[in-house]
């Protein structure tokens, strides 16, 4: 048996990054279950406010949470922009080292200046650069505009023994990959034979499922609708 579910038509005041749904016609004595379709829009935007900040110096630099940003030479312009006013720091802007997709703070400062870890930004812990007037930090990690790698669907009504990873999150059916550009959509078709088997709860007539990042973090599809077709079989 098999039942699509659309984001759209959740019940209630669940959001539709983590819809309910009540099922119309119950569906009793389920052993084992598998997503066959799933379609997520690529809506996104660069920044949640999780992640949108950097700390330099004690001062808070601060990104906007609601856009996509689609080039890096509109992200270099408004990080700049972004910059406070940071005691004894003459100067301080950004570069993007595009050969090793890097960001580069440069700066002008009469003493040290420090920069607390920003994984987003590719800096994955604090990082100190003595004072100078061409003083110049490279975060040590890769960053990209792209917000997400792939986007998990967690349902915790469908407990299953079957899943593993390798930070123990629990109750993720389905890993899709994001790709495209900004409202592009991503979908995964299944047609393979591999069920999850059910541990708990052969009676199903509800479900809610929750959108998250590579991380276990809720995201948001920003208002779109996503689908999910999910196929049953008896025990």
């Amino acid at each position: 048996m098999r039942v699509v579910l659309n984001s759209k038509h959740r019940e209630g005041e669940s959001s539709g990054d983590s819809p309910l749904w009540i099922l119309n016609r119950p569906i009793s004595n389920v052993g084992a279950f598998t997503v066959r379709q799933c379609v997520i829009p690529n809506t996104m935007y660069s920044f949640t406010t999780s992640d949108n900040t950097m700390t330099i110096n004690g001062q808070t630099l601060s990104m906007p949470t609601d856009q996509r940003y689609t080039t890096m030479e509109v992200f270099i312009q408004d990080f700049n922009a972004a910059v406070p006013s940071i005691s004894n720091v003459t100067t301080l802007r950004a570069t993007m080292d595009t050969e090793r997709g890097k960001l580069t703070i440069t700066y002008n400062s009469s003493t040290a200046i420090t920069i607390n870890a920003a994984p987003r930004f590719g800096l994955t812990e604090n990082i100190t650069g003595a004072a100078s007037a061409t003083g110049s930090i490279t975060f040590d990690s890769i960053f990209s505009l792209v917000p997400l790698k792939v986007v998990n669907i967690r349902c915790p009504r469908l407990l299953s023994e079957d899943y593993r990873s390798t930070r123990g999150f629990e109750n993720i059916i389905a890993t899709i990959p994001m790709y495209g550009d900004f409202g592009s959509l991503s979908v995964h078709q299944n047609e393979g034979e591999d069920f999850m088997g059910l541990t708990a709860g052969g009676h199903v007539d509800r479900l809610q499922m929750t959108l998250c990042d590579g991380d276990g973090r809720p995201i948001s599809l920003n208002g779109a609708d996503w689908f999910i077709e999910l196929e049953f079989r008896q025990a």
